[in-house]
């Protein structure tokens, strides 16, 4: 299903992913903090809903935000959080899990959910994509990521420094697109 025109609970991953998951505002499935709150475990979720239908459902996510620590993964028979295994964890990191649990799932009908962070910091898309519209840098170095973090909480930025980020912003989407075909 593609849907064209979409509106978000919130801007930011844990109430909206609540949102997405429950069909119900954050202050009422109860993800709005990360300092002391998680899915309220009384709700019950598009995954459980899913799994009680016989569906196999997984959960792959390079997010914190949408992870166990805020009950995310209820009705989820497998929830795999690739954060755990590597610090920057990008969109060709989920080829070989995906594959694998929509092999396991067999002849079954299956609900997947991708969690993919792309176009979030630390910004570290491989070649081809990176430096593709950006030409300052040759790889993401320390100093381009000191360069893109200052920038990213900057007050004020000149033209250039608005054009190198939305450059760096275009290569992300290009790596995000080019793994979705």
């Amino acid at each position: 299903i593609r849907f064209d025109n979409v509106l978000v609970e919130a801007a930011y991953t844990l109430a909206s992913t609540g949102t997405l998951l429950t069909g119900l505002p954050p202050d009422v499935h109860g993800v709005v903090s990360s300092f002391y709150s998680s899915l309220n475990p009384e709700i019950t979720t598009l995954s459980e809903l899913l799994q009680q239908a016989g569906y196999v459902t997984a959960a792959l996510t390079s997010n914190p935000f949408f992870g166990a620590a805020y009950n995310f993964q209820k009705g989820f028979d497998h929830f795999v959080e690739l954060f755990e295994e590597k610090q920057v964890v990008i969109g060709e990191d989920f080829v070989v899990p995906f594959e694998k649990l929509v092999e396991g799932a067999g002849s079954r009908p299956f609900f997947m959910y991708l969690h993919l962070r792309e176009p979030h910091t630390p910004y570290a898309m491989p070649r081809p994509f990176f430096g593709k519209y950006q030409e300052i840098y040759d790889h993401p170095s320390d100093a381009f990521h000191e360069e893109t973090n200052r920038l990213l909480t900057a007050e004020t930025r000149s033209p250039a420094e608005l054009q190198f980020m939305t450059d760096v912003y275009d290569e992300l989407v290009e790596l995000r697109n080019n793994f979705r075909d």
